[in-house]
């Protein structure tokens, strides 16, 4: 029988990767999304990755969920005015900080991380269509074109309500349409 101390035991240093679970996280604003990604790593020092934590395998997984829901928390899915990060359009800026995050975590066992990328990100299937239907009426408005304020600064009148168009205003539209069906019930 051997000293304790002398038992060699073989750590592999091949580049490795693993796809998170779809997680199903708050985002910024409170709509839960579903986001899954790819971390590549590798052990950078053996004698860290054996000694410091019982498998260093489960634990990359396990700080690399748990990074990617501290980070995925912190910004929202969508940003309909197009300034500011969000998850969908500045995945890679979101990404790379999530990839300090992880690697942060895990260098105290040794191991390096290479490369993190999002492969799955969707609203959670409970709100999706509502998301959606948002998104559509955010791009419908976005279409319209600059409004500007009514005479009393209340509300935001369309420019083509405005006088800004050929088209008579919506009231005195709505009367002829209200004659021309009086007019057709008489006759009829």
């Amino acid at each position: 029988m051997g000293a304790p101390l002398t038992v060699r035991r073989g750590v592999s240093v091949r580049v490795r990767n693993f796809e998170t679970n779809h997680l199903k996280v708050n985002d910024a604003d409170g709509n839960p999304v579903e986001i899954a990604a790819i971390v590549v790593w590798q052990v950078a020092d053996t004698a860290k990755s054996t000694y410091a934590v019982d498998s260093y395998a489960t634990f990359v997984s396990v700080q690399a969920e748990s990074a990617l829901r501290h980070v995925a928390s912190g910004h929202p899915y969508d940003n309909p005015t197009g300034n500011g990060m969000s998850l969908r359009g500045s995945a890679d800026v979101v990404a790379a900080e999530w990839a300090r995050e992880v690697a942060e975590r895990v260098v105290v066992a040794g191991i390096e991380i290479i490369e993190v990328r999002i492969s799955h990100l969707a609203y959670a299937q409970e709100v999706a269509q509502a998301m959606l239907r948002r998104q559509q009426a955010n791009a419908v408005v976005a279409a319209r074109g600059p409004r500007r304020a009514d005479p009393l600064g209340q509300r935001r009148i369309p420019q083509r309500q405005c006088g800004g168009g050929d088209a008579p205003a919506p009231s005195a539209q709505r009367r002829r349409t209200d004659a021309h069906r009086r007019r057709a019930t008489t006759q009829a």
